[in-house]
């Protein structure tokens, strides 16, 4: 394979990858509020990949994973996981309640505890940076950053 041939194929894999992303899986469930004399259900918060038909796929303009947990007093409130459009992560007091928004863009990735980011510190620049620059349509739109990386893919196929 030559190296262009080698070039036009990365750059035909970013741009495929930043333009658009489809088919991405994550956990449909919640933890309903507590009732009076009710004890909450939280298989959804301990074990969401033991509830049958939870997992689904989001439709394309959703590019994100969601965990949002509200907390009371200390202990769980309701929890609800499902997909989403990019945000970033966030913690808001209203009280009596706490309620942490937690985002992923991973398959299957929305199944921590839902007070917890997994995501490194480039991450979640990153993260950031794609929020900037996607467009309603779910299309990104930086050219700039998509022709850096497609040079930096280029160069380092060169050094091989």
């Amino acid at each position: 394979m030559s190296r262009l041939t080698l070039i036009s194929l990365v750059a035909l894999v970013a741009t495929s990858h930043f333009c658009t992303v489809s088919g991405l899986s994550c956990y449909h469930c919640q933890v309903p509020r507590p009732k009076e004399g009710e004890e909450q259900d939280l298989t959804c918060l301990n074990n969401p990949e033991s509830i049958k038909n939870a997992l689904k796929t989001c439709p394309p303009s959703q590019r994100a994973c969601r965990t949002k947990r509200i907390d009371q007093s200390g202990k769980i409130y309701s929890l609800e996981r499902g997909c989403s459009s990019l945000r970033e992560d966030s913690t808001e007091e209203k009280l009596p309640f706490v309620i942490n928004d937690r985002y992923c863009t991973t398959n299957r990735c929305n199944k921590g505890n839902g007070l917890d980011s997994d995501k490194t510190g480039l991450q979640k620049r990153i993260t950031a940076i794609l929020i900037k620059d996607v467009d309603s349509g779910g299309r990104y739109n930086n050219p700039t950053l998509l022709f850096l990386i497609v040079s930096v893919s280029a160069s380092i196929l060169f050094s091989l």
